[in-house]
């Protein structure tokens, strides 16, 4: 397991295609924004039944990740 900190609007890049990055934190609960491929299943496992996500589609520009407001 590896484990590293980031702060807000910092990102982690797994293999070349799924970019991870912290969108906010507040006390225990952290936000996580995926960009991942449609083919790439996202499962939250950490309650019962796991929740597999529907990825939603959006034709972003790359954009630097402190260009991008923080969604509520």
């Amino acid at each position: 397991m590896l484990v590293i900190t980031r702060e807000p609007g910092q990102s982690i890049t797994i293999g070349p295609d799924i970019i991870v990055t912290i969108g906010r934190i507040r006390g225990q609960s952290v936000r996580l924004c995926i960009v991942a491929p449609p083919n790439i299943g996202i499962v939250r496992k950490d309650g019962p039944p796991p929740v597999k996500f529907r990825q939603k589609i959006f034709n972003v520009p790359d954009v630097p990740s402190e260009a991008v407001p923080d969604a509520e």
